[in-house]
């Protein structure tokens, strides 16, 4: 990604390794958003934000990356205590990074979800590179915007959400408007190829 502060080279070949929804727990006909991210990153607040996301969208899912069990088990129960089924929430188990199947399980997501105040940074670049569009908040500080300067590089900017209301608008939106999703996989996959 050019223009950012972060170096990530994703002219790598894409591994051919065949992965599928059923072996990850994912619902074939679901939405699913992804937030992939450090246990430490997963704030109440984007936690929240997620959780009001999801449900907004009926039979949606949201799938996390490889958490201990411990923080499996905190976000299960505090998305019970926000209303929501635990049952929507999937975890991936961990795989070694800049492996084939963790870079491949990308493209069985829909759309990655931005933590609010320490954004993605890696698992951002990861995302962008295997065709995963990343929804982020505009932050203050410079860990709260790391997305929007990946986002950006990735010639996605109208993924950058100016409050709260638009990126849970916008996410909503991309999830029951798939010509709308389609239209921003091909231009990031259009971008990715010209860069």
């Amino acid at each position: 990604l050019p223009s950012t502060f972060f170096l990530y080279d994703f002219r790598a070949p894409v591994p051919k390794v065949g992965v599928s929804r059923r072996e990850y727990g994912l619902p074939e006909e679901a939405f699913v958003f992804c937030a992939f991210h450090k246990a430490q990153k997963i704030t109440p607040e984007s936690f929240t934000l997620w959780m009001e996301i999801v449900h907004r969208v009926p039979g949606s899912v949201l799938w996390f990356g490889g958490l201990s069990v411990g923080a499996a088990t905190n976000l299960r129960a505090r998305a019970a205590t926000l209303g929501l089924d635990p049952s929507r929430l999937v975890f991936a188990p961990r795989e070694p990074g800049y492996q084939g199947r963790y870079l491949v399980r990308q493209k069985l997501g829909d759309l990655m979800l931005d933590a609010v105040n320490h954004n993605a940074i890696t698992t951002a670049c990861d995302a962008l590179g295997m065709g995963l569009p990343l929804l982020t908040l505009r932050g203050f500080a410079m860990s709260a915007r790391a997305g929007e300067s990946m986002v950006r590089a990735a010639g996605l900017p109208d993924l950058v959400a100016a409050d709260r209301e638009e990126f849970v608008r916008t996410a909503v939106w991309l999830a029951t408007d798939r010509a709308a999703l389609h239209a921003v996989k091909q231009r990031l996959a259009q971008n990715r190829s010209t860069a």
